[in-house]
C-alpha cells in the first residue's frame, strides 16, 4: 500500500511497479515490450485497474473553484468486487503476474468485507497494490494485512528541474515547485493552471489574514472552505504551507512561498509570533489533516482548526 498525499505520485508509482511486475524486457519496466505497451494502453489482460467513476486528487484551485462539487461517492460496487476475486483467483494468462491496482478510499463497508479473503489469501502469482492518503483511512482488517509504502515529499529543486523538462518557465517552475509541498502533480497542475498562482497569493494573504481577525470572521473563513471535501483538504494544505514558511522566516531561513503578494504579510506576520506558538499551530495543522483523512466532518474540523491559529495577545493596558 503507497501511502502519501493527493499528487505526490502514488498512481505514478503503482502503474510502474506494476509495469515491472509484467515486464518482459530489460530493465523492467522497458516501456518497449509488448507487456508494457497494452499496460500503457490500459488493456493489458492480467492488471486490473480499479479506479472510481469520479477522481477527487483535491488541489489548491479547489478553494476559488466554486464548480468543485461535494467529495463524490467511491464505494466499490459489490459486483466489482466480485469480478476482481475471480480475476485474481486465477492464473495470469501471460505475464509472470496477475496485478491489481486499487485506490484505498474506495475499499469500504461491504467492499472490505468481501475482499478481506483475497488480502488473507491472494494467488500465489497475484499482486494487489492499493493507494491511500494515510493508512487511517482505511478499515483496520485490510491495512493490517499490507506492507505499508510511504511515499515523501520531494524535494523542490528536482520539482522544479522536472518542470523545466515540460517547458515550463524557469521562474513559474521555481515558484509551483516551491509551494506544491514536494507533491510533483500538484506544482504541473498549478503551473498548467492560467492565473493559478496569483489566485493562490490573494487565498495565502486571506490565510495570514486570520491570525488577527475575531471568533466570528474565524468562524465564517470556516463555513467558505468547508463547503466541500475538496476545499477543506485545499485549506489544511494551504496552512501547513503558509505555517512551515512563517516557522523558517521565524528561525531567519529560507522560505519556499515566492508569491510577491504574500511575501510582506509573511514577513510581518513572522515577526510577531515566536517558534513556540508557531510550533504548536503547525501540530494542530498537522492533527487537522490526519483527521480530515479519517473522515472527521470537515465544518467542525476547521472551526476548530481556525480558533487554533490566534495571533500574539494584545498587550494589557498601562
Amino acid at each position: 500500500m503507497f501511502t502519501g498525499p493527493a499528487n505526490v505520485g502514488k498512481t505514478t508509482l503503482a502503474l510502474d511497479f506494476a509495469r515491472a511486475l509484467v515486464c518482459s524486457g530489460t530493465p523492467p519496466p522497458c516501456d518497449h515490450c509488448a507487456e508494457c505497451r497494452m499496460l500503457l494502453a490500459n488493456g493489458h489482460p492480467d492488471v486490473e485497474q480499479v479506479e472510481s467513476d469520479d477522481a477527487d486528487a483535491t488541489d489548491f484551485t479547489a478553494l476559488w473553484d466554486t464548480s468543485v462539487a461535494d467529495r463524490p461517492s467511491r464505494a466499490l460496487r459489490i459486483e466489482r468486487v466480485r469480478e476482481l476475486i475471480r480475476s485474481c483467483a486465477t492464473r495470469p494468462s501471460q505475464a509472470r503476474y496477475r496485478v491489481a491496482t486499487l485506490d484505498g478510499s474506495m475499499v469500504q463497508d461491504a467492499a472490505a468485507s468481501a475482499l478481506l479473503k483475497l488480502f488473507e489469501e491472494p494467488g500465489p502469482s497475484t499482486v494487489l497494490l492499493l493507494r491511500a492518503n494515510a493508512v487511517e483511512g482505511l478499515p483496520p482488517p485490510i491495512a493490517s494485512r499490507c506492507q505499508i509504502v510511504p511515499l515523501r515529499p520531494v524535494p523542490a529543486t528536482d520539482i522544479a528541474r522536472w518542470l523545466g523538462e515540460a517547458d515550463i518557465t524557469p521562474d513559474l517552475a521555481l515558484d509551483c515547485a516551491g509551494v506544491s509541498g514536494g507533491r510533483p502533480g500538484l506544482a504541473l497542475r498549478l503551473a498548467k493552471t492560467p492565473g493559478a498562482m496569483d489566485s493562490l497569493g490573494k487565498q495565502v494573504v486571506t490565510a495570514l489574514d486570520l491570525v488577527g481577525a475575531d471568533t466570528v470572521a474565524r468562524i465564517e473563513q470556516a463555513g467558505i472552505w468547508a463547503r466541500n471535501y475538496a476545499t477543506t483538504r485545499a485549506a489544511i494544505d494551504l496552512l501547513s504551507l503558509v505555517w512551515r514558511d512563517l516557522m523558517r522566516l521565524a528561525a531567519n531561513e529560507e522560505v519556499s512561498v515566492s508569491l510577491r503578494s504574500a511575501r510582506p504579510a509573511l514577513t510581518d506576520l513572522a515577526g510577531q509570533l515566536d517558534i513556540a506558538t508557531l510550533g504548536r499551530q503547525l501540530r494542530a495543522i498537522a492533527r487537522a489533516s490526519r483527521l480530515l483523512d479519517a473522515n472527521v466532518q470537515p465544518r467542525l474540523l476547521l472551526d476548530w482548526l481556525l480558533l487554533q491559529l490566534r495571533g500574539p495577545l494584545p498587550r494589557p493596558l498601562p
